[in-house]
């Protein structure tokens, strides 16, 4: 995901220029949707984008409402770890990297927000940046 015209999602700067327009459409839905639900402020979500996670209550909030559309996790909050290696298989050829990152990222925490969270930020550090996981 290379930055360029970018719209954040949890600081995931996604290059909205190379994705198809169904794409584009279902970011833009799922960034309106979680920033509905969060509330949260503009500026964590800026910082987020610049790599800078803010402990902050509504970024998980967000982080969970955008891990749901994505089907990382369920209703319920419980890690959809099938789900993310398939998306991630189909984009990435090494078996080997993608059971790294799926043991390294999809841990259940002990919030369903918590999950959400440290989960996209370490999805944004160790996944290729030209993979799309929405």
């Amino acid at each position: 995901m290379k930055l360029g015209v970018a719209l954040c999602v949890l600081g995931l700067a996604v290059a909205i220029e190379g994705l198809s327009e169904e794409q584009k459409k279902r970011l833009e839905e799922y960034s309106k949707e979680c920033l509905e639900v969060s509330k949260v402020e503009e500026a964590v979500l800026k910082e987020a984008e610049k790599g800078v996670f803010l402990d902050d209550p509504k970024l998980k909030v967000h982080a969970l409402c955008f891990s749901k559309k994505i089907h990382m996790q369920n209703e319920k909050g419980e890690i959809q770890v099938d789900v993310i290696k398939e998306k991630l298989t189909s984009q990435i050829k090494s078996a080997e990297e993608v059971e790294k990152v799926v043991k390294l990222c999809l841990v259940q925490k002990d919030t369903p927000e918590n999950t959400a969270f440290e989960g996209l930020q370490c999805l944004q550090k160790n996944v290729p940046k030209d993979v799309v996981l929405f």
